[in-house]
């Protein structure tokens, strides 16, 4: 289940992040559960149109925050990791993050953490509230 990792002390500027409780990712090799996939789906299809919001995307279709791992999910994965030298690995899979950072690059759901805030700040601490989360991804990351 997705939960609030929390720092003891602030780490690149977060307090916490919103972490996926196990591997998101091929569907042959990720147990892909639903709040994990629902929370990175969440962060992708908020963030895409802000790096590209011309709409020049190689394909148009954002995925839909449905808990569901498909194949436009996992285009958008590789697709985020392929483009951000910061992040750990680019192998279409986001791992649960121990921390902001893996060695001197960041875990891909961090990555989207960070994004998320610097983009959104007035929502990042109140993701728990969003509507368009389920109820029990929301009251998983409200703990």
């Amino acid at each position: 289940m997705a939960c609030k990792l929390r720092f003891n002390q602030p780490n690149q500027g977060l307090n916490f992040i919103y972490n996926v409780s196990a591997h998101v990712g091929d569907a042959r090799t990720c147990p892909n559960l639903s709040d994990d996939v629902q929370l990175v789906q969440f962060f992708i299809k908020e963030l895409i149109p802000k790096f590209d919001p011309g709409g020049g995307r190689k394909i148009k279709e954002l995925p839909r925050v449905n808990g569901q791992f498909d194949a436009v999910t996992g285009f958008w994965i590789y697709n985020v990791q392929s483009s951000n030298e910061d992040v750990v690995q680019v192998d279409g899979i986001v791992s649960p993050a121990k921390g902001v950072m893996y060695g001197v690059k960041a875990w891909t759901i961090a990555g989207l953490n960070y994004k998320y805030k610097q983009f959104f700040p007035e929502k990042f601490d109140k993701l728990h509230l969003n509507p368009e989360l389920s109820p029990a991804l929301r009251a998983a990351i409200a703990a």
